[in-house]
């Protein structure tokens, strides 16, 4: 793999020591080595710093910290501007990879590539898990919708620093907003159907800010990008921007953002916020449909997390 490009990783935590490691050792046991892993602590008061400090001993992670908090955005900025290496791709700290999923998407990257995504296996705290794919190319038009990224991509670091990083003046949405920056500056991204990542999306550890924030993020990346929306685009998209904050959707504003594109979507949102479908029917339904594919994807990737005992550079 000695020709093999390296990737910086980058990783902002706060207070999540125990998740951390986890995170981390499903980086470590990744099939491809030619890595390196950039951690920015944005401020934490647990374990944290003791974790980073006895990793970085060993040589697995080049650890910054921020002496108070600064934000998840200011701590990825941060750790990109550090990345010693061209391609990076980002971590949360609650999620987990699949041991081969930086190989599969180093593969599908080239020079007319703007960037890859891969599909999650999203853990719900029921234990329930579907399926979040990605389409097999992503354009601006998909993404002026809604979306269709998830949280993370595999990409340039001169695409990423020239269309700004993540905007720290956001409150919701910075990943997707920056995704809209990024198509228009690198051009469309390739989707990979295989899951390659576990998020969890558990109750008692929130992945978003409060409702009245999310709401106020989420607003302000529409308004910050309608002027390059088609109107069919603007109609997916505010459908998409109500269905995210979970608000019930008149039957007028229904008929008014009707789109064959979005039709299934609306209907169902439409009828769960009216109590018409049971909680967690749907979330229940795409378990169902999604779990041999789930079991494949785990078998395949199915190897013991070690240990941290290298540099991976």
């Amino acid at each position: 793999m000695t020709d093999a490009p390296f990737v910086s990783v980058y990783l902002p935590t706060h207070d999540r020591a125990e998740l951390l490691e986890r995170a981390l050792h499903s980086v470590f046991a990744q099939t491809y080595s030619n890595y390196e892993i950039v951690v920015v602590d944005d401020g934490s008061s647990d374990g944290t710093p003791q974790v980073l400090e006895r990793l970085a001993r060993t040589g697995g992670v080049r650890a910054f910290r921020f002496d108070a908090p600064k934000g998840a955005q200011a701590a990825r900025n941060h750790a990109i501007a550090q990345a010693r290496f061209n391609l990076i791709t980002g971590m949360d700290d609650d999620d987990e990879w699949l041991p081969d999923r930086l190989r599969l998407m180093v593969a599908q990257f080239a020079a007319s590539v703007g960037f890859v995504a891969a599909s999650d296996i999203v853990e719900l705290a029921d234990g329930t898990r579907h399926v979040a794919r990605r389409p097999s190319v992503i354009d601006a038009d998909a993404l002026l919708r809604r979306n269709v990224v998830g949280n993370q991509v595999l990409a340039r670091k001169a695409d990423v620093m020239a269309c700004g990083g993540f905007d720290e003046s956001l409150t919701a949405s910075q990943d997707y907003d920056l995704w809209i920056r990024l198509v228009a500056q690198a051009g469309a991204g390739i989707g990979i159907t295989t899951p390659l990542q576990i998020l969890h999306a558990q109750a008692n550890r929130p992945r978003v800010t409060t409702s009245g924030r999310r709401r106020a993020g989420v607003w302000r990346v529409y308004r910050k990008h309608v002027g390059r929306m088609t109107r069919e685009q603007r109609k997916s998209h505010l459908f998409n921007l109500i269905r995210t904050t979970d608000r019930p959707l008149p039957f007028k504003t229904a008929t008014a953002l009707w789109s064959r594109e979005d039709a299934l979507r609306i209907v169902a949102h439409y009828a769960r916020t009216r109590g018409w479908l049971p909680d967690g029917l749907i979330e229940k339904w795409a378990s169902f449909r999604d779990r041999a594919e789930i079991e494949a994807a785990l078998r395949s990737n199915a190897r013991p997390v070690p240990v941290h005992s290298r540099s991976p550079i």
